[in-house]
C-alpha cells in the first residue's frame, strides 16, 4: 500500500480545514493506523509522487488531493497510467456544492471521462460525499 499526501498546507489549496496543527495530527494518526499494513507513506505532492511509480503497476488508485479542477485533472493524468488494465481508478468528492466552490472534482472528472470516452463510470454515494470509479482499460 502506498499513501501519498503532503500533510502540510500550501498556498494553492483553498480549504480552511487544512491548517498546520490539524495536518500534523492527521499525519500522526495515519502513520499509527497504517503501520499495521506495511504501508509506505510518501509526503509529497501527488503528481510528483506519481513520477516514481511504474506505469501499469497498481491495482487500485484512490485520489483525494487538491480539489481544484486543474489539480484534479493533473492527478488523473498522472495516476491513470499507473493502473494496470482491469484495475480501478477512483476518487473522492465527486459532488458540486455552490457553497464550497473550491471543490471542482466533479467538473474535472466529467471532462476527463468525456474526452476519453470512459464508460461505465460508477458513482458510489452511500455517504454524503460521493466517490467515482471506473475500470481502467
Amino acid at each position: 500500500m502506498l499513501c501519498v499526501d503532503l500533510w502540510s498546507s500550501y498556498d494553492t489549496y483553498d480549504d480552511s480545514r487544512n491548517d498546520d496543527p490539524k495536518l500534523t495530527a492527521a499525519y500522526e494518526e495515519a502513520k499509527a493506523i497504517l503501520s499495521a499494513y506495511h504501508c509506505t507513506i510518501v509526503r509529497q505532492a501527488s503528481v510528483e509522487a506519481a513520477k516514481a511509480v511504474e506505469d501499469g503497476s497498481l491495482d487500485f488508485v484512490y485520489i483525494d488531493a487538491n480539489h481544484g479542477e486543474a489539480f484534479v485533472r493533473a492527478d488523473l493524468e498522472a495516476w491513470v497510467p499507473k493502473v494496470r488494465s482491469g484495475g480501478i481508478l477512483s476518487g473522492h468528492d465527486y459532488i458540486y456544492r455552490p457553497e464550497r466552490p473550491h471543490i471542482q472534482v466533479k467538473a474535472a472528472v466529467d471532462r476527463f471521462i468525456a474526452e476519453r470516452n470512459i464508460s461505465p463510470v460508477f458513482i458510489l454515494a452511500a455517504d454524503a460525499v460521493p466517490s467515482f470509479a471506473w475500470v481502467v482499460d
